[in-house]
Formats: structure tokens, sequence, C-alpha cells
């Protein structure tokens, strides 16, 4: 298996280096196939002209990491990184978002699973998935569940393949625990091993907890601990047949069930759960400073989801700054405001 990963790997290292000895040779800068190491103005020029040929950037920036590779390899420092090897090349990574900014297409939206409507999929994801089994069915709930009360990423709750899971970043069974017990538990907390802006992998640990409602996350956390296997190192989303739960199984389970109750399910993604969430705590009055610390944002990507509040709670924001008078700020006060939306 690793000897298979390695030779595509090989292949795509050598693919990229002929490439760019090729266009080197055509503009002058190789005689006899030996290149010299990159500017970063030969870098700019050889991906423009990529991008001409109608190259997708994830091919593009494919290419640029072989020619990295090959140079480093070759004892030379990397020609797309500053001196520090870390920092990209300033010109050269504008000119790599120029050319993914030319490339993107318009995005489907992806609708937030808010609470209200996470209750009506819960209740009718079985009738929507009829060969469903039920220990399938429990796994699904209690992910879905989890996935909007935790504000969770997609790859902070499900493995990456059926067979295969991430050693690192995986949710294992021994990551779940339940207080005060199992039986009567009103919260579990949930250990996020790693996640796109845990760079260091310090790692995190969540509360979830217990909402009385027919979606309530810790219910249905416990009835899907009680059906799984007793294997507690094994991810926390395991089936019956010992595969896993991914995000294109969970998506595809989630869009059917939408659509059975009318919604275009195209329209729905795993980000949904994530999203969901966020729009469920702006919708019940928590404002920026919840989201932020519920669900772990370290830039304020957050304030997106603020932009979906219902018009109640914007009707209501609005009402609440007319009954202010002059007696509910002070000067200094106004000037603390002042100075802190100075731009």
């Amino acid at each position: 298996m690793k000897n298979g990963m390695a030779s595509e790997t090989n292949k795509k290292y050598d693919s990229a280096v002929k490439k760019y000895t090729a266009w080197a040779l055509k503009n002058g800068l190789a005689s006899f196939g030996l290149i010299q190491r990159p500017s970063q103005d030969d870098m700019v020029m050889f991906i423009s002209d990529l991008a001409t040929k109608g190259l997708s950037p994830g091919y593009i920036a494919g290419t640029l990491s072989g020619i990295a590779d090959y140079f480093v390899q070759s004892g030379y420092s990397n020609p797309t990184k500053l001196p520090d090897g870390v920092t990209s090349l300033p010109i050269l990574a504008r000119c790599m978002r120029g050319i993914r900014r030319v490339h993107t297409s318009e995005k489907r939206p992806r609708h937030p699973l808010t609470t209200d409507l996470l209750r009506l999929v819960l209740l009718d994801l079985q009738r929507a998935n009829p060969t469903m089994s039920d220990i399938d069915a429990t796994a699904y709930k209690s992910a879905l569940s989890a996935g909007v009360y935790g504000l969770l990423r997609i790859s902070e709750l499900v493995a990456d393949r059926t067979k295969a899971c991430d050693p690192v970043r995986t949710t294992r069974g021994s990551d779940v625990h339940f207080y005060p017990t199992m039986e009567s538990a009103e919260y579990y907390t949930y250990h996020i091993r790693t996640s796109k802006t845990d760079c260091f992998r310090r790692s995190t640990t969540i509360r979830v907890y217990a909402t009385g409602t027919s979606d309530c996350p810790v219910a249905a956390m416990v009835k899907w601990w009680r059906c799984r296997s007793s294997d507690r190192s094994a991810p926390l989303y395991t089936f019956v047949d010992g595969t896993f739960m991914t995000r294109d199984r969970l998506t595809t389970v989630l869009r059917r069930t939408l659509e059975y109750l009318g919604h275009d399910g195209k329209n729905f993604a795993s980000h949904s759960l994530r999203a969901g969430g966020a729009v469920s705590m702006a919708a019940a009055g928590y404002g920026a400073e919840f989201l932020s610390i519920l669900g772990r944002w370290k830039s304020d990507a957050y304030l997106a989801y603020l932009a979906t509040m219902p018009p109640a709670m914007h009707k209501s924001i609005h009402v609440a700054m007319a009954r202010i008078d002059t007696s509910d700020i002070t000067d200094e006060r106004k000037q603390e405001y002042k100075n802190r939306f100075n731009d």
C-alpha cells in the first residue's frame, strides 16, 4: 500500500519537474535540461502560463509543490517560500489567490440545519431511509444532534473513509464521557483531538448538555452508546459491519431526509450542522462572543452566521436601540465606544 502511494507521489513529482523544465528551456532559463533555482518572478510567470492554458488552481498548486520538493531535495532552499522557509513569497501568493478567484464559480448556498429543522429530520429520518437499520439510524441521529449542538466541524465528527481513519484526528469512543453517569447524564464531554485551527494539536474538550427536547444531543448519544461496539479505540461512529460513518454518508442521509420533508436537499451539506448550531444560537438571542467561544472560531468567520438572523431577532434589536435614553450611556462610555469602532 505504502509503495503504491509512493509510486503515485513520484509520478506527480516527476510530472511537475518535467513541466517546469520544458517551460524553463522555452524561456531561456535552462540549458540542456539543467534548470536553475527559480526566482519569484520566474514562479509567477510559470504559474501565469499554466493558468492561461486553463489548468485548475489545484493542479497549479500541486505543480508548485512538486517543483519546491525537487529543489529542496537537491539541496536548495524552497523557491516558493521566504528565507524563513515557512512564509509564502508574497507576490507568488497573491498571484495564486488571483488565479483561484478567476476560476471560482458561484457556490451553491449551504443552508443551516437549525434546531427546529433538526427535530423534523430526526423524526422522519427512518421513514426517508426505509432500508436503514435501527442501529444505523441511531448513529446518524446522534451524529446530527452532536454536530448541531456541539458546533462541530465534520472532520471533528466522522472518519475520513469508510474503512480507514486518520489515526490522529478521528474521534474515538474513548473521547466521549457522560456526567454524572450515563444512566442520569446531564451532559457529556467530547474530546476534539485536533482541528484545522489547532495546528499544534493541543486538542480541546467541549461539553454538550441535555435539552429535554426530542432532539436532545445527550439522549441521542446515550442511545447510540448502548448500540455501538464496545471497542472504545474504534471511531465513535462505527457501524455493525465495521465500517465508519463519513462525510459523504452523513450528507447523503441528511439530504435524502430533507427531500422527504419537502426541502431541496442539495442546499444542505455536512457544514450545515455547524452553521445550524451558530444560527440557532443567534436566534436564541446569544451574540457574537458566545458564537466565538462555543464554536471555537479563531477568526471573525462566525460573523457570517449573524447575517442570517431571523427577522424577529433583528426587530428586537432595533426596538431595544430605540429605548436607549441619555441616562443609559455616559460621556465616558460614548468616548470608549467611539475609540473602539474608530478605524
